[in-house]
């Protein structure tokens, strides 16, 4: 007899056992199955003619396997937005066949590399740009510096650092004070220094006048006032004419001292010394030898022998012209614009004012010839 053949016709499933795979598991169920079941029965038209074989369905009760697939329900929030984290997921078993409980698992979310933000280095130290736009007293002078934006570095789409990358500042710059040059103030009033030459009929007199490195004072190293700080000049004095006490040219004894005379020059009388060793004689009006002027006794230069006088040389220098003139004026020996005033033998030098000449026969300066 043939084993009988089932046909799986119906299905009522109740799962009895699962086992779990990655997101499936079998399941088994009991259902009814019908098999067709043959048999035989006599046939013919007689009833013994012989048997023939039938076929019948039969109903009966069967466990069935059955694959359960799991599909994904719905999910949590991911524990990160980026850089691999993990959500909770819940799977459901979607069949016609099974009814198994809801499987809860983790899986990673946001794999993704998180991006980075860029972040502000340290500022770089100030550096002065260009120079100061003074050498001194206080300029200004632009400084900057710098930073950058790698600590870190934007990655993966992070954002740029926010602000600038370069500060700039002004600072004071070459304060130390500047040199100031020292300038001349105005020239002071001429001053007149020392006496006229004369008490009338147009002497000479020195003037002086000053001025002072003082505008401003020379400061910080500032250069000292080029030039003189003083100026001076001779001027005409005591222009006034004289009382004619005399005929210019007229001379006459010193009733005090014989080896002087008094001579007339510019209307006043000047005294004279006659040359070592004579003496002033009245009658010639002359310089003379001693035994020449028997009534000479109080001469001052008397004393000398004949052979002492004989023996001089004509003064040209400045150092010896007084010494034949105790007091008085007399020409200079090599400068014809200068003039010499003795003063108890002793030389003190005049310049005449420009242009002019000294006159020896008036005893001034004058526009003559030199």
């Amino acid at each position: 007899m043939n084993r009988p053949t089932w046909n799986i016709v119906l299905f009522i499933a109740v799962c009895t056992v699962f086992v779990r795979t990655a997101h499936s598991q079998t399941c088994f169920y009991t259902g009814t199955c019908y098999q067709q079941e043959r048999y035989t029965e006599s046939c013919g038209w007689w009833w013994s003619a012989g048997t023939c074989s039938r076929y019948r369905t039969v109903a009966m009760s069967c466990n069935i396997s059955a694959t359960c697939n799991y599909s994904l329900s719905s999910c949590g929030s991911c524990s990160v937005t980026c850089g691999n984290g993990t959500q909770s997921c819940t799977f459901q078993c979607r069949t016609t066949y099974c009814s198994l409980p809801n499987r809860v698992q983790n899986q990673s979310c946001n794999t993704q590399i998180c991006p980075t933000d860029g972040g502000w280095s340290a500022w770089n130290g100030w550096i002065s740009n260009g120079t100061c736009n003074v050498t001194c007293g206080g300029g200004m002078q632009t400084q900057t510096r710098n930073r950058s934006c790698t600590n870190p570095i934007p990655q993966n789409g992070g954002r740029q650092c926010n602000g600038s990358l370069m500060e700039a500042q002004m600072i004071q710059c070459n304060t130390q004070a500047c040199p100031i040059d020292g300038d001349w103030s105005a020239w002071n009033g001429w001053i007149s220094n020392g006496i006229c030459s004369v008490t009338c009929g147009r002497g000479m007199q020195i003037q002086t006048r000053n001025r002072f490195c003082t505008n401003p004072i020379p400061q910080n190293g500032g250069r000292q006032c080029n030039g003189s700080s003083m100026e001076a000049q001779m001027i005409q004095c005591n222009t006034q004419a004289c009382p004619i006490e005399c005929i210019n040219g007229d001379k006459k004894e010193n009733s005090d001292d014989c080896g002087k005379y008094l001579i007339c020059a510019s209307d006043t009388w000047q005294e004279m010394r006659c040359n070592s060793s004579t003496v002033f004689n009245p009658v010639s009006k002359s310089c003379d030898w001693p035994e020449n002027v028997p009534k000479c006794s109080n001469a001052s230069n008397a004393g000398a022998t004949e052979a002492s006088v004989t023996q001089g040389s004509e003064c040209n220098s400045v150092d010896c012209v007084c010494e034949k003139i105790f007091e008085g004026f007399i020409e200079h020996p090599t400068d014809c614009t200068k003039f010499i005033h003795c003063v108890s033998n002793n030389p003190i030098i005049f310049a005449c004012p420009y242009g002019t000449y000294w006159d020896q026969s008036q005893l001034t300066c004058g526009h003559g010839m030199c």
